[in-house]
Order: C-alpha cells, then sequence, then structure tokens
C-alpha cells in the first residue's frame, strides 16, 4: 500500500521515537506496540541544467532523465550517489556563429550538497570586426566590441597597426564565460582562493590569432563596478598583464600579441558558516507499509553582486537557487501518525579580492526528522478484525 504525502523540504535524516498503538482483532487493545520506519531509502542526487540558447543535455552517468531542446533545459533525477563527480554536456542545436558549440561542466555532488543547479551560457562570435588592411591605412585609433555577448568588451586598434604573423582574419574580440565547475564544499578552505585551472572564469578571444603587432593594442571589459580600484591580470600562455578597475567598473590591458587572453579572478575564502532554515513543521498519517514524501527543495545559489563576482560564483557553485521536486521512501511498521519537522541546511560564503568583499549562500542537503505520535494510555475499543491505532 502506498500513500503520497506531500511537504516541502527533506527527510535525508530521519529519526523515529515514541510508540504508537496497535491493536488485534478484539475488543480491547491490551498493548502498545512500538514502530519502526525501515527501508529508508537514499535520497539520489540530482542536476537542474539550463542554457540561454537552445541546446540538447546529457549526463555521464546512468539515470532517469528529462531531456529538452531548449531553453529551459533539462532536470536529472536519481543519479546512484556512487556517482561523486558528474559530467553534464550541453550541446547547441543550431551553433552556427557561436565561439563554442558544447559546454561540459564537472559537477562534484556529496552527502552535504546532493543537488546542483548549472547554466550554461553560450556566446556568439562578435560581428563587430575591422580588416587588417583598413586599420593599417587608418590615420586614427579604430575600436571593435564584442557585440554578440552579455560581457561588454572592447579592442582599440592604433591606425596604422601592421600585424605580423598569426591569421588573415579581421580584427576582432569576443568576452565569454568559461565552462561551469561546480565544487563540494570540501574544495572550499578558508583562507585559500577555490583551486581551479588558473582561475580562469572569462575569456577575451581576439583575432587575428596568433599575431604580433608594431605597437601596443588596448583591451578593454567591464567587470563591475563592485571592483573598482582593483588591480585585474589576464593571462596568455605564460605572459601574465595587469590593469586597474575604474570608476565604471572598465579596466584596461595593453598587449602586443594576440590570440585567448583569460581574465583571471581568484579570490580568498575569508569564511564560510554552516546554518539552516526551517521549512515545515506538520503532523501527516501515515500507512502501514510504504509511504511517500513528496517535497520541494532549494538548489543553487543566492547573491547579489553582479559582474565577474557573479560570474565567479554561478561559475563554482551553480545557477541562482531554484526548487526541485523530490521524493522520500520508507516503509512504516503500522498505521499512525507522524510529526514532520523539516530543515535545509546552507554555508554562507564570504569572499575577499584585494579590499573588496562579496557573499553567497549555497543550499546543501536537506534534513527531515519524523516523531511518531504515541497511542493514548488507556484501552482502545475496536472492531473485530480491524486493526487500529493513532492515524488511519
Amino acid at each position: 500500500m502506498m500513500k503520497k504525502i506531500s511537504f516541502y523540504a527533506s527527510a535525508a535524516v530521519l529519526a523515529v521515537s515514541a510508540l504508537l498503538t496497535s491493536c488485534s482483532a478484539v475488543d480491547y487493545c491490551p498493548y502498545k506496540q512500538q514502530v519502526v520506519v525501515t527501508n529508508v531509502a537514499a535520497e539520489k542526487y540530482s542536476i537542474v541544467a539550463s542554457s540561454n540558447e537552445a541546446a540538447t543535455f546529457t549526463v555521464n552517468v546512468a539515470s532517469s532523465v528529462t531531456e529538452k531542446a531548449d531553453k529551459k533545459g533539462a532536470t536529472f533525477k536519481n543519479i546512484d550517489p556512487a556517482n561523486k563527480t558528474v559530467l553534464v554536456t550541453a550541446t547547441l542545436v543550431n551553433s552556427t556563429g557561436f565561439v563554442t558549440g558544447t559546454q561540459t561542466a564537472t559537477v562534484k555532488l556529496s552527502s552535504a550538497n546532493t543537488s546542483a543547479s548549472i547554466a550554461f551560457t553560450f556566446t556568439k562570435k562578435s560581428t563587430d570586426t575591422q580588416s587588417q588592411a583598413t586599420v593599417a591605412g587608418s590615420a586614427t585609433p579604430v575600436t571593435v566590441s564584442s557585440n554578440q555577448s552579455n560581457i561588454n568588451a572592447s579592442l582599440t586598434i592604433p591606425g596604422g597597426t601592421t600585424a605580423t604573423g598569426g591569421t588573415a582574419e579581421d580584427y576582432s574580440v569576443t568576452a565569454y564565460e568559461t565552462n561551469p565547475t561546480v565544487v563540494a564544499e570540501e574544495d572550499v578552505q578558508e583562507g585559500q582562493p577555490i583551486a581551479t585551472e588558473d582561475s580562469k572564469i572569462m575569456v577575451l578571444e581576439c583575432t587575428p590569432d596568433g599575431a604580433s603587432f608594431d605597437q601596443p593594442l588596448t583591451l578593454k571589459v567591464n567587470v563591475g563596478k563592485e571592483l573598482t580600484g582593483e588591480t585585474m591580470k589576464i593571462k596568455n600562455g605564460n605572459e601574465e598583464v595587469s590593469g586597474v578597475v575604474d570608476s565604471n567598473g572598465d579596466v584596461d590591458f595593453t598587449v602586443t600579441h594576440f590570440s585567448a587572453w583569460n581574465v583571471l579572478f581568484a579570490p580568498i575564502v575569508e569564511s564560510k558558516t554552516k546554518g539552516s532554515i526551517s521549512l515545515e513543521s506538520k503532523t501527516i498519517n501515515v500507512v502501514e507499509g510504504n509511504n511517500v514524501f513528496s517535497y520541494q527543495k532549494n538548489v543553487g545559489v543566492e547573491y547579489s553582486c553582479t559582474g565577474l563576482m557573479a560570474i565567479f560564483i554561478n561559475t563554482l557553485f551553480g545557477e541562482t537557487t531554484t526548487k526541485i521536486a523530490t521524493d522520500y521512501v520508507f516503509t512504516c511498521s503500522a498505521n499512525g501518525q507522524v510529526n514532520i519537522t523539516l530543515q535545509q541546511q546552507y554555508i554562507d560564503y564570504v569572499f575577499k579580492y584585494g579590499n573588496k568583499r562579496f557573499s553567497a549562500r549555497v543550499w546543501g542537503a536537506p534534513v527531515g526528522n519524523v516523531e511518531v505520535i504515541p497511542g493514548g494510555d488507556e484501552p482502545t475499543p475496536v472492531d473485530p478484525g480491524h486493526s487500529g491505532g493513532s492515524g488511519n
């Protein structure tokens, strides 16, 4: 017998206490039988994936998958807890004109964080270009922008500049975000930056690829006013170039050669504080045999910052908070009622970059407590053939 019960939050941890009356087919129930909750199903992992463009989504583990070829994305549920690291791939339905047609996110899951919400951002190659011949013959500087991106960036080339080596492509710059990498709690240590590949979360892809120039060019990118006054760096191979963020959130970098320049951003984890919120407290009926709790839990991260800070959080902790429906199954030894108290854990992170601080709340695993409501102290009259109790 299966009974469906709806509530919000989780029962990832179940505790059972007290007694529930269970009666045989006699006029009175002379004793109490201890209620046992058994066969508690371990909570499965789940991932919500989305994209700013039409895409199909896959994971590298067996799971019950809802897959959609649209911007809404896909929900992957019932991922076995043995899979601590899951690769999620998003492939554009139509990749024409985009910098990349496929992105793969690495998502780390654990008992402390059983779900993740990630977002893929696909960017089209800039259509604002100038030919090398036009720039070489110009008496004034020429500027091209990353006009197809959600990141404001531009490239200014002094008039008369000559390119040597590289391709015959026109001058252009395209700014885009790198693949998401959702980290686990154990990867985040106080007093240290989060370990990622050179902390690359944004790329400035410039053409003509591989070219060098007879005079410096200026790359400009907006990283957000919240970083005003701070020093930023970009990296190309072994070369790093620095610039200071102005009051508009823009930072200029002087470069003399091209391909892809990576914007580096590695804030220190100043603190991480664990906490929880109460989602619900209620009394519900249960039946002998299987019971299913259907609930919704928070997945993702909450923050209020913008610009590069927001990209940093999204890349490493997932997309802004959403809710995901989850079933929790357990077996009860008798009919009755139980009290459910439900909470969801979270971690509040504070990051520091230079003199600036910003924060994020990352939702973790839900926690539930089930307390069995005891029957009355006096014998309870029942009809012959009926199994009674304090519930159904």
